[in-house]
C-alpha cells in the first residue's frame, strides 16, 4: 500500500495471509459496529451455556436495547481444582450461543484479560473465584478483570452490588496498584450513591477497613528505589 490509501479491510487481510487465519469474519462487527459484549455463563446438565448480548452501562440502556450484534469472542478459559490448573486453551463463541464441556468450576475466562468483553459467572462461581483469589491464583490482569467485571455489571443491574462487595475482602492484600485503583473506585461510586443515607457512616467504616493494610504497608514516607505505582498508591490510600 505505498503511496495509497489502506482501509481496515486491507489490514486484516494482510492478518490472515501472515496467519492462515479468517481474520475478517471475526474482526467484522469488532471494528464495524459499536459497544461490545458481555459473555453469561450458566451451567447445564450437558456442560456450561455461554451466551453473548451487548453490553451497556446503565440498567435503563439494557432493558431498552434492541441490539442484536453478535461478536466472535475469544474465551480465554483457565482453570483451577484440587490444584491442578487447566490447560489454557482459546476457543471462538459461536454466534449468540454455545456450550463449552470440561471446563472446571471457577475457571477465569478471558485469562491474561486480552479480550474486550465482560463475564458474569453462575452464582456457585463467585465463592470460588474469591477463594482463589485470596490463595494468590491470579495475576494482576485477571485480579483487577474480576472486580473491574463485577462492578460493571453491577451497575448495569446484570449483577447484584452485594457480590461486587462481598468480592472486595479477598482484595485486601493486594500489593499492586493498578488492581487498587479499581478497588477504590468501585467503592467510591457506591459511596456517592449512599450518600445522605442512613447506611453512609457504616459504608465508611467499611471502605477505611479495606484500606487499613495496605496503608500500614505502604507507609507515608517515600522509600529508596521503590515503584512508581507504590507512589501512587499511597496517595490512593
Amino acid at each position: 500500500h505505498t503511496f495509497a490509501n489502506a482501509g481496515t479491510e486491507d489490514l486484516w487481510r494482510a492478518f490472515e495471509d501472515a496467519s492462515g487465519k479468517s481474520v475478517q469474519a471475526m474482526m467484522k462487527n469488532w471494528t464495524a459496529k459499536p459497544g461490545y459484549p458481555y459473555l453469561t455463563i450458566e451451567e447445564k446438565k450437558r456442560g456450561l451455556e455461554l451466551r453473548q448480548q451487548r453490553f451497556f452501562g446503565g440498567a435503563k440502556e439494557l432493558r431498552a436495547s434492541r441490539d442484536t450484534t453478535l461478536w466472535n469472542i475469544p474465551l480465554g478459559i483457565e482453570g483451577d481444582s484440587a490444584g491442578r490448573v487447566m490447560k489454557k486453551k482459546v476457543e471462538l463463541l459461536p454466534p449468540a450461543s454455545g456450550v463449552a464441556t470440561n471446563v472446571l468450576s471457577g475457571a477465569k475466562f478471558n485469562h491474561g484479560e486480552t479480550g474486550l468483553f465482560r463475564v458474569k459467572y453462575p452464582s456457585a462461581w463467585y465463592p470460588l473465584l474469591e477463594r482463589r483469589l485470596g490463595e494468590g491464583a491470579f495475576e494482576p490482569p485477571d485480579r483487577l478483570g474480576l472486580l473491574r467485571d463485577m462492578f460493571a455489571l453491577a451497575e448495569s443491574g446484570v449483577l447484584p452490588v452485594t457480590q461486587a462487595l462481598s468480592a472486595l475482602s479477598a482484595y485486601k492484600q493486594e500489593n499492586e496498584y493498578h488492581v487498587w485503583s479499581i478497588v477504590s473506585a468501585g467503592i467510591s461510586q457506591i459511596g456517592n450513591l449512599l450518600f445522605h443515607t442512613p447506611h453512609y457512616e457504616a459504608y465508611r467504616t467499611f471502605a477505611r477497613g479495606m484500606f487499613a493494610d495496605i496503608s500500614r504497608k505502604i507507609g507515608w514516607e517515600k522509600h529508596f528505589g521503590e515503584r512508581h505505582t507504590d507512589t501512587m498508591l499511597r496517595t490512593l490510600a
